[in-house]
């Protein structure tokens, strides 16, 4: 199971229409849950009293029966449940969220009071799954998604797992940190690239207005662009060039994951474990990329000038 945190409200999540449908009143939960596919359903359901702590048996009638078929007494203890509102106080996520959850099959289904039935009883396995939900999500999961996750017979081990190469694989390529600029700094960065730079800047993304600072999403990125600019090279052509490298490098990215995915799948010999392979490939794939770059643009100038008629095209026109 996924360690415990305090879970955001999701202000992505139902839209007002369908949050409407499901019953206002505490404790109105939706459609009901598969808890034959939903491995966070609680072991033991409480018999449940008013108040806070009820008592509960280690499992369903019926489990406790020894081999000669006595039955045998299961040990009570203390299982503390919450209400909606003391769930939705706890977690994080508001009682309509929790309700939307719930009809998204994302909740086990709670018990409910045995002696107010309008009252539907918590337990920390619904604290413990949205405080799963919250993580999945702010790692940029759909929740269909952590649905299927979610019901798998091994549920909670994959969980960890996704969870583990999730860390695994985004710091080995996380990208540049982002950083914040006065707009004195900003003005001078732009000051020597000629007029309507930060304009042009700012319509791609480059830089992006926060208040009174400029947020620099990729700083290398922009240094990069700022120097090919005092070179002189025209801001439309770098944005240009820049398209060109993103898409073929984009779809080289794919193609790595599917040759790897693949080869895993295929029980191909020789590979490590997979957390092994992204943390030895991500310490080497700018020297791969640069080098490769390097070569590729090496042939392409090669091919360019034994192409002798397209040379002194290019040189008339620029002499001229």
């Amino acid at each position: 199971m996924a360690p415990r945190s305090r879970t955001r409200d999701d202000n992505a999540g139902p839209d007002e229409q369908s949050a409407q449908r499901l019953d206002d009143a505490d404790g109105d939960l939706g459609g009901p849950a598969d808890s034959s596919n939903d491995p966070s359903r609680a072991e033991a359901r409480s018999d449940h009293r008013p108040g806070n702590v009820s008592e509960a048996g280690d499992g369903p009638s019926g489990e406790g029966e020894g081999e000669g078929g006595a039955d045998q007494s299961a040990e009570r203890r203390e299982v503390v449940t919450f209400t909606l509102d003391e769930l939705a106080a706890r977690s994080g996520v508001s009682a309509r969220t929790v309700r939307y959850y719930q009809s998204e099959k994302l909740l086990p289904k709670p018990d409910r009071d045995r002696d107010d039935g309008r009252v539907a009883r918590y337990t920390e396995t619904h604290l413990d799954r949205l405080a799963t939900i919250g993580q999945l999500r702010d790692r940029g999961l759909k929740l269909p998604a952590i649905r299927s996750l979610l019901r798998r017979s091994d549920g909670p081990a994959r969980v960890t797992d996704w969870l583990g190469l999730d860390d695994v694989f985004r710091g080995a390529w996380q990208p540049a940190s982002p950083k914040l600029l006065t707009g004195d700094e900003l003005s001078d960065l732009v000051s020597d690239v000629g007029p309507g730079s930060q304009g042009a800047l700012e319509d791609e993304g480059l830089i992006q207005r926060q208040g009174q600072s400029w947020l620099v999403s990729n700083p290398p990125l922009l240094e990069l662009a700022l120097r090919l600019m005092r070179d002189g090279v025209a801001f439309d052509l770098i944005t240009q060039a820049g398209d060109i490298i993103r898409k073929n490098m984009a779809k080289a990215s794919d193609q790595l994951i599917d040759l790897f995915v693949d080869a895993y799948n295929d029980g191909y010999s020789g590979l490590p474990e997979p957390d092994q392979l992204v943390t030895a490939m991500g310490g080497i794939t700018d020297d791969a990329a640069r080098m490769i770059f390097r070569e590729e643009l090496s042939r392409s100038v090669s091919n360019l000038l034994s192409d002798v008629d397209r040379v002194a095209r290019t040189v008339q026109k620029k002499s001229s």
